[in-house]
């Protein structure tokens, strides 16, 4: 599971990480919509919907986002992330914001996220 990877980055290790882990395996989920339930299906990423410990492991998992970034300044809110680029010439800010945008896409794919494609760029 990915998010055992930044916990283990954060210095979690030992019993508390083998407890997470224990944790966030074997889980499984299904839908239901208008009546119909589906089969059951593994769960092999991400963290628990609606659980207590869920949004504090996403934001652990998505603060790494801060240390991904070299030309930028980034803000973030939760999972919402600003970027800001500053260059003495336009073609600079570009070629920064083209390189940051490639550095996040990669990471986002390793990650198993994708963005909101509506909020990315405004």
């Amino acid at each position: 599971m990915i998010v055992l990877g930044t916990l283990a980055h954060c210095g979690i290790r030992g019993n508390i990480l083998q407890w997470i882990e224990n944790y966030l395996s074997n889980r499984q989920q299904r839908l239901k919509l208008k009546g119909t339930t589906s089969t059951l299906s593994n769960i092999t990423c991400g963290v628990p919907q609606g659980s207590i410990s869920g949004p504090l492991l996403f934001l652990i998992h998505i603060n790494a986002l801060t240390t991904l970034y070299d030309k930028t300044l980034t803000i973030m809110f939760a999972d919402d992330k600003r970027i800001f680029i500053l260059g003495n010439n336009i073609h600079e800010m570009e070629s920064a914001m083209n390189s940051e945008i490639k550095r996040l896409s990669i990471w986002l794919k390793i990650n198993k996220l994708s963005p909101n494609e509506k909020q990315l760029v405004q």
